[in-house]
């Protein structure tokens, strides 16, 4: 998953560092999540401050698949030269190796998460106890957590490609999840979701232990289904904004990021809380509305289990901090 994709701090993540939170919540009269919770607000304003550390640069970024030439074209905006971000949070992966582990800069940020909350708790009750708390995960920043950060690095893609409605994407769309008519379905209650695919420029090629690779995002947010007797489950993604591949101008003061061009989606279909199964043998069109022609298949041999970026380079503090 990238930074910008969903928000990929949840409150069990907190309460797992932390088993005070939710108490201390309810006590406060604290929110937590929602629009305007902390954790929103949180990953914000850790987003923030992990771009302000981010080295810039006034030439072209090099990229391990992107020709001189190609790069001259694009950052050649018609404008003065300026100085942009060399990674921006659209290229950040934030999941582990694997659901278990969490990455340093998911660890990072939670500990950020943390600070803000406690900051939050000892203005409003004004108890020493918080304040504590507070100085305590400020000290886990200061000579653990960011330490830790800037030796292992940052998780990075050259070329992004964001879920389907990604969370802090620039007029990302949406896509919706329904039922339709469809004989002999015996229907269930159904978690759905989507990815993005590209099949052009960095060639999707289904997931495989052996031949991983970045043309599939992330899993969208999940969507829930009731189907019942005589009903299948439908997409529709023709409200969805993909990305072109191209240099959208709006993010020129984020940095320069080149996504990867959405030619086509997936949907995987699950039983509620369960593992989601790939639905249909090659990618769909992004203009169609797709009905599935049966019950979901709930089996292998593609399920949704590692699927979202995975890093390219891991940029440490030589070349990716600019200050401590």
């Amino acid at each position: 998953m990238l930074w910008t994709d969903a928000d990929f701090i949840s409150l069990t993540d907190l309460t797992s560092v932390d088993p005070e939170i939710s108490d201390i919540a309810d006590s406060l009269n604290l929110t937590i999540t929602g629009n305007n919770g902390i954790l929103r607000r949180g990953i914000e304003e850790a987003g923030r401050r992990f771009q302000n550390l981010l080295v810039s640069f006034t030439t072209y970024l090099s990229s391990n698949d992107l020709s001189a030439n190609h790069l001259a074209a694009v950052f050649y905006t018609g404008s003065a030269p300026n100085q942009r971000l060399r990674v921006s949070l659209d290229q950040v992966v934030v999941t582990g190796r694997n659901g278990n582990y969490w990455s340093d800069i998911k660890t990072w940020a939670v500990n950020q998460m943390l600070i803000r909350f406690y900051l939050s708790a000892s203005n409003k009750a004004q108890d020493d106890r918080y304040e504590k708390k507070l100085e305590q995960f400020q000290w886990q920043d200061r000579y653990e957590i960011f330490p830790s950060l800037k030796q292992s690095g940052c998780p990075i893609v050259y070329r992004p490609m964001p879920t389907p409605a990604a969370s802090q994407a620039l007029n990302p769309g949406y896509w919706t999840a329904g039922t339709a008519s469809q004989s002999a379905c015996i229907g269930g209650v159904f978690d759905v979701a989507i990815t993005y695919v590209d099949q052009v420029d960095s060639p999707y090629m289904y997931q495989s232990i052996l031949q991983p690779n970045n043309a599939e995002s992330a899993l969208s947010a999940i969507q829930t289904v009731t189907a019942t007797t005589n009903q299948s489950v439908t997409v529709d993604p023709r409200q969805l904004i993909p990305p072109t591949g191209s240099f959208p101008k709006e993010l020129i003061p984020r940095g320069f990021v080149l996504q990867l061009n959405a030619t086509g989606f997936n949907v995987y279909v699950g039983n509620t809380g369960e593992t989601l199964y790939l639905q249909n043998s090659t990618p769909l069109p992004l203009n169609a509305v797709y009905q599935l022609p049966s019950d979901p298949v709930l089996s292998p041999p593609y399920n949704a289990a590692g699927l979202g970026q995975y890093p390219e380079a891991y940029l440490t503090m030589v070349n990716l901090i600019k200050r401590a």
